[in-house]
């Protein structure tokens, strides 16, 4: 199970939660990471881009991520994303 916790830049970072039981990830602001699909392999990274989708259930404290493609040169505004603090490149 992979779990996240809301950033003030309206990002969410996985984290790994020292207790998995539900006061514990309450009381730290940690919610399950639920993850719907994978971009599928046949998506043309050079026709289109991959578009990540998050949509927070506050009720039972989870939020779940959803991919979708969209045209490589179509608008797609800002949104929260995932970051993985082990994918760290700066620097």
């Amino acid at each position: 199970m992979k779990y996240v916790k809301h950033l003030p830049d309206l990002n969410w970072q996985l984290v790994t939660p020292k207790q998995e039981d539900d006061d514990y990830l309450q009381y730290h602001g940690i919610f399950k990471l639920i993850e719907h699909e994978d971009p599928h392999e046949s998506w043309d990274p050079n026709l289109f881009q991959y578009v990540e989708h998050l949509t927070l259930q506050p009720s039972l404290r989870m939020v779940h991520r959803h991919w979708r493609v969209a045209p490589i040169d179509a608008y797609e505004p800002d949104r929260p994303t995932v970051i993985d603090p082990s994918e760290n490149t700066s620097g």
